[in-house]
């Protein structure tokens, strides 16, 4: 699916919901088995990707996947000590 952003921006191609699904699980496998720079390098464009997937389909599979893509960053944010990013105040 290729999605017009709004100001100008490029165009978003989105991968499909179950591709979508399979690679925040895939960044959680990365962050449980601690290649955490490899699942940092990932998570900007596929929050990025879920982001626009969930509100455009409302789906809940995509939602539970950005939450599942958000706890990941998260983790990484704390495990590394950057304690002020993975605080929601």
């Amino acid at each position: 699916m290729r999605v017009r952003r709004r100001g100008g921006e490029a165009d978003l191609r989105l991968r499909s919901l179950p591709e979508l699904v399979a690679a925040a699980d895939d960044i959680c496998r990365h962050v449980r088995g601690a290649r955490l720079s490899a699942a940092a390098e990932r998570l900007p464009a596929l929050i990025n990707e879920l982001t626009t997937t969930a509100h455009t389909t409302g789906a809940s599979e995509a939602w539970r996947a950005l939450g599942s893509a958000y706890r990941s960053t998260h983790d990484v944010t704390m495990k590394w000590g950057y304690y002020d990013l993975g605080l929601a105040d």
